[in-house]
């Protein structure tokens, strides 16, 4: 967390916390595919990473608003994990100094039930 903080006051503007460490933790998770099916192994969240070929990290991905809900969704992370002609989506949504907005973990859940016709 030091170095979290260190580099938050190297920047001169004012900027969200969860955004700066939304971008921090979605580039260390993108910088290796080994690393982040480890790291995805060792929080129980997939239980054969090593089975996906290879994998695309987003941050702030843009979801239009769902049939019965008036506003857009814009998890945090996206993560995308391929093995062969599947794909895998799990999202991330950090809660540094932030609310849930309306609604927002069950949007989420509905957007993860209709991606796979995007």
């Amino acid at each position: 967390m030091r170095l979290f903080s260190r580099l938050l006051h190297l920047h001169a503007g004012v900027i969200p916390l969860e955004n700066f460490f939304t971008e921090i933790v979605a580039y260390v998770l993108g910088t290796s595919h080994e690393f982040l099916c480890d790291w995805l192994k060792y929080i129980n969240l997939v239980k054969e990473p090593y089975i996906y070929t290879h994998s695309r990290i987003m941050t702030q991905q843009r979801f239009a608003p769902l049939e019965h809900y008036e506003i857009a969704s814009y998890p945090d992370i996206l993560i995308e994990l391929f093995e062969g002609e599947k794909r895998t989506i799990i999202l991330i949504e950090s809660r540094l100094g932030s609310g849930e907005g309306a609604d927002q973990l069950t949007r989420y859940a509905e957007i993860l039930s209709v991606v796979v016709k995007w």
